[in-house]
């Protein structure tokens, strides 16, 4: 089995080139269009890997940014709630007149 046999895309683009004209099969070798597809298919798959990675990077910070921010306004609000609680017995002791 090739490489090729079971990408639509290389398939497809099989069908294209037998196709086109005499001619153009005379100009262009098949090794060297293979070679070309083939270093095509290198570089974009490369670039694709490259841009995974940027994404990656992005959700991993902006995640971690999100989480602490969550974990900031939680600590506020609770920490808020709190301290507007009054104590148990504190307001009783601190109004004693002797």
């Amino acid at each position: 089995m090739h490489a090729g046999e079971s990408n639509p895309v290389v398939a497809a683009g099989s069908v294209h080139r037998a196709r086109l004209p005499l001619g153009w099969h005379e100009a262009h070798h098949s090794a060297d269009m293979k070679q070309r597809a083939k270093q095509a298919s290198m570089a974009l798959s490369n670039f694709a890997q490259s841009q995974f990675l940027y994404l990656q990077n992005f959700v991993n910070v902006v995640g971690a940014l999100v989480a602490l921010s969550l974990m900031s306004l939680w600590t506020v609000v609770y920490s808020g709630a709190h301290d507007a609680m009054p104590t148990p017995g504190a307001g009783a002791a601190s109004h004693t007149v002797h």
